[in-house]
């Protein structure tokens, strides 16, 4: 019996999260300021976005930064993408220091216990979604990667039709 409830912690975050081409559950999450975001405001049936970033990370993690930083370059390159980061399992005073150091132009969203990441299943980070604007799950980057900002850019290119 052990085996199997082991087994089943193991698989639950591949069990219940989305696959590609599915469109996703929206999720609402406090922001560093307090405020309440909701996805569904920025796709659906009329999006804000022909692309949007969920970018899960946390401020200890240097690939996260290295991460961030090329995110920067997108938001400032494609008019149509939206980039949101996702706090995983960090403190709101952490997140507000590392932010104002570096005021990154970003919604920054707090999952402080893990449930939207594991809604989505991310198990560690850094770990970027990729949306179209009808909030259907088109692509992913799992870790850091070779070429980090090529590969994103050819991803997102793809889904504005822009090959």
């Amino acid at each position: 019996m052990k085996r199997i409830k082991f087994l089943f912690i193991l698989l639950a975050p591949f069990l219940f999260s989305f696959k590609i081409g599915e469109k996703v559950k929206p999720f609402e999450l406090r922001d560093i300021d307090g405020n309440w975001f909701q996805l569904k405001d920025y796709c659906g049936e009329k999006p804000k976005a022909e692309v949007i970033i969920l970018d899960f990370f946390s401020t200890d993690c240097l690939p996260c930064i290295r991460a961030i930083d090329v995110l920067k370059k997108i938001k400032e390159d494609y008019k149509g993408v939206e980039v949101f980061l996702i706090s995983f399992k960090e403190s709101e005073r952490n997140l507000r220091k590392f932010f104002k150091e570096r005021g990154f132009p970003f919604k920054i969203l707090m999952d402080k216990y893990g449930d939207t990441a594991r809604d989505y299943g991310v198990i560690g980070v850094p770990h970027t979604i990729i949306l179209d604007g009808s909030c259907v799950w088109r692509d992913q980057i799992i870790g850091e990667m070779p070429e980090h900002e090529k590969v994103l850019r050819k991803k997102i290119e793809k889904i504005l039709g822009n090959k």
